[in-house]
């Protein structure tokens, strides 16, 4: 046997014009650790033909190495996280839930995280809004799945009393209807915003040992960001962007029915009650973001 090459997971697959691609992660390096789950980001990731790869020769490029280029544009070695025994893609909350259907006993949260090497949501593998990988994965095997999110992970720990206190950022970017800023504003007809962002806060006192199963006690603090959940866009041109570009209302839906699908959505994530922060201006000395949050006041 000879070693061919060190990889730390699968990304997942992928298929163009001819076979399946495997996606390797080749490097990593440790970002964080959540109540003794290490957090790693990705470094370096591999794009290996599992299929027999026929040169062609001549002065034009082939289709599958157009879709190659296209595909290589995105950088998968930058702001994407995994974890080997946590779901990053969901939040402490969901990823310590006890459902005791079984026993007939009301639901509850434990007020500690497992210590234990395994990813508690594998089962039904994540949260899919918030795994990057969840159709590339698909077709692995359940325990060869890595949820991988995008986004930031930034960790700091300080000490308070004696007490070793370790602070966690997380912010998941949603997979559904991404796109770079004023390109994506608005909202989806399935009832998903643009730049929708889940920012959880965690903080954990890891050497509040209980016993052998658990390690340290752990709060969480969620909260969501996104586009107004209308229709409406911002125009820019390929020659310069404005640094405030004018904001364009799109069709009008009485019913508003996106607006409900997305509230909707929150409500079977977050449960109740959802406190919604308005941040458009009401009162400017050029009229831009009024139109669009007088309309935001009517939806809701």
């Amino acid at each position: 046997l000879k070693l061919k090459r060190t990889v730390y997971g699968i990304f997942g697959f992928i298929k163009f014009s001819k076979g399946y691609y495997m996606i390797l992660i080749k490097d990593i390096g440790l970002k964080a650790s959540i109540g003794g789950h290490a957090i790693y980001e990705i470094k370096q990731t591999e794009l290996l033909p599992i299929f027999e790869s026929k040169r062609s020769f001549g002065f034009r490029k082939s289709t599958e190495t157009k879709y190659l280029e296209l595909f290589n544009i995105m950088d998968l070695s930058k702001e994407f996280y995994f974890s080997y025994s946590y779901d990053l893609s969901n939040t402490v909350q969901n990823n310590t839930f006890i459902d005791s259907k079984e026993t007939n006993q009301p639901k509850k949260y434990e007020t500690y995280i497992s210590a234990e090497p395994k990813c508690t949501s594998n089962a039904n593998f994540t949260h899919s809004m918030f795994s990057w990988n969840y159709i590339l994965s698909s077709e692995l095997p359940t325990q060869w799945r890595l949820p991988i999110i995008h986004g930031y992970i930034g960790s700091h720990s300080f000490e308070k009393l004696g007490r070793q206190i370790d602070i966690i950022l997380i912010g998941r970017r949603s997979r559904f209807y991404a796109g770079t800023r004023y390109l994506k504003r608005g909202i989806h007809d399935n009832g998903y915003v643009a730049n929708h962002v889940e920012t959880e806060q965690i903080l954990v006192e890891p050497n509040s040992f209980v016993n052998i199963k658990t390690q340290g006690r752990i709060s969480s603090f969620v909260q969501v960001r996104g586009s107004i959940p209308l229709f409406w866009s911002q125009t820019i041109t390929t020659k310069m962007v404005t640094p405030k570009p004018d904001i364009v209302l799109g069709r009008f839906d009485s019913t508003f029915e996106p607006a409900k699908k997305h509230f909707l959505h929150l409500f079977k994530q977050y449960n109740s009650p959802i406190i919604c922060l308005n941040l458009v201006k009401k009162e400017e000395k050029k009229e831009r973001e009024k139109p669009l949050g007088e309309a935001y006041h009517e939806c809701m």
